[in-house]
């Protein structure tokens, strides 16, 4: 918890509690906007759709992301405001 005084914002992440590809998946949704096609996210990040799948699944479980079904794919918002 911050103190009442600090405005600055938490930027910072704690890695130990995210994967590395969970990391990238966050940066890259924060890059484009905050939100994003699945597909999308599976072509940009060297990694396979089930791997992408999985990842985006764990990050809703933490709260991080939601998934909205769009057509044949699903977008991609960050929640958490602290990765905005």
């Amino acid at each position: 918890m911050r103190p009442s005084g600090d405005t600055t914002s938490m930027t910072r992440v704690n890695s130990e509690y995210f994967t590395n590809l969970e990391l990238e998946v966050i940066e890259l949704i924060k890059t484009n906007g905050n939100k994003m096609l699945q597909s999308k996210i599976a072509t940009t990040i060297d990694a396979s759709k089930a791997s992408i799948s999985r990842t985006l699944t764990s990050l809703e479980n933490k709260g991080v992301v939601v998934r909205m079904g769009k057509g044949v794919t699903n977008e991609i918002i960050l929640t958490e405001t602290n990765f905005k």
